[in-house]
């Protein structure tokens, strides 16, 4: 069944809300890290690495267009971010790109994700909480 790219909308406490959240699995990704960089738990960091960059995501969205993507399909958060139209919205977009091109694995598959593609799903991710918290203040 083809996607419908659904939006909704939300008010800016909403999206602070959701960066913040977006922070939380930040630091989440960041204290598994630190505990044990075994397979298992490099699959946990890049899996909340996504989950993070989803957030902050919606919350640049929130803060710049009032809505935000509610699509099955999280390829419509990307084009959600495009259509900010702010100056990184590029930027954004290509980052959360990137993020989501790493969900199947972290978050459903049976291999392991490497210690460098952790570690750079999380250094993207915190890109865009940056970028969400900085939005709000």
């Amino acid at each position: 069944m083809p996607s419908k790219n659904r939006t909704r909308t939300a008010t800016l406490g909403q999206g602070r809300q959701r960066a913040e959240i977006a922070a939380a699995y930040a630091r989440a990704a960041d204290l598994v890290l630190i505990e044990d960089d075994t397979e298992v738990n490099l699959s946990v960091v890049a899996g909340l690495a996504v989950l993070a960059g989803i957030a902050a995501a919606d919350a640049l969205c929130v803060r710049y267009s009032g809505s935000y993507s509610k699509d099955q399909d999280h390829a419509a958060a990307i084009e959600a971010l495009l259509a900010t139209g702010t100056g990184a919205s590029r930027k954004w977009s290509q980052t959360l790109k990137r993020l989501l091109d790493l969900r199947d694995e972290a978050h459903y598959g049976f291999l392991s994700v490497s210690k460098t593609r952790a570690k750079g799903a999380l250094s993207q991710a915190k890109l865009l909480v940056s970028a969400a918290l900085e939005s709000f203040s």
